[in-house]
Formats: C-alpha cells, sequence, structure tokens
C-alpha cells in the first residue's frame, strides 16, 4: 500500500528533477516537505498489510522506502541525500543492518 505522503514526495521530485540543484539542497527541500507533512498530520506510513512474524514490516526489498537501503523493484531511487542525510533512509538502513544479524 502507498505512503499516504506519496503525492507530495512525487510532486517534489518532478520539480527537483528539473532544475539543477545540490544534494545539500536536495536535502533542505526534502526536510521542508517533510516537516509541512508533519505540521499537517499527514500520516508516514499507511497501515501494513504484510508483516513478518518478527513484528516489523516486510518493507526490505519492496517498493518503499527512497532506494537507498535496498533497490527497490520499481527502480526508483529518491534524490533526498540517502543515509546521513535523509531520517527515513537512515532508519531504512538501519533495517536492513538488524535484518541481517
Amino acid at each position: 500500500m502507498e505512503s499516504p505522503r506519496q503525492p507530495a514526495f512525487d510532486a517534489v521530485f518532478d520539480v527537483i528533477r528539473r532544475i539543477p540543484s545540490t544534494v545539500q539542497e536536495n536535502a533542505r527541500v526534502w526536510r521542508a516537505v517533510e516537516a509541512a507533512l508533519d505540521a499537517m498530520n499527514v500520516p508516514k506510513e499507511s497501515p501494513p498489510t504484510d508483516v513478518r512474524p518478527d513484528g516489523e514490516h516486510a518493507r526490505i526489498g519492496g517498493n518503499s522506502g527512497h532506494g537507498h537501503a535496498w533497490p527497490r523493484p520499481d527502480g526508483v531511487r529518491a534524490r533526498c541525500g540517502g543515509p546521513g542525510l535523509c531520517r527515513e533512509c537512515s532508519h531504512d538502513q538501519q533495517l536492513v543492518a538488524t535484518a541481517h544479524r
């Protein structure tokens, strides 16, 4: 199920793709978008429909996340700066690290 925030992410990505910018500028834009969506109380994720037995969402390897922590089947990769600059990518990278322990 798609994130309720996906339409906003798609619109911002479409604009960023057309404007030459640095990784730092892109990261600032994405942080502003996240802050605006948080202020509007837009949920970060849809309720999970596919849950692994250990309680974690079965997100790894699927069409969720920004595409930096794992390759998405649809080939999408956000221009957010990846782990270290993007909160969601950093979380996903930790999720992958704990899954492979």
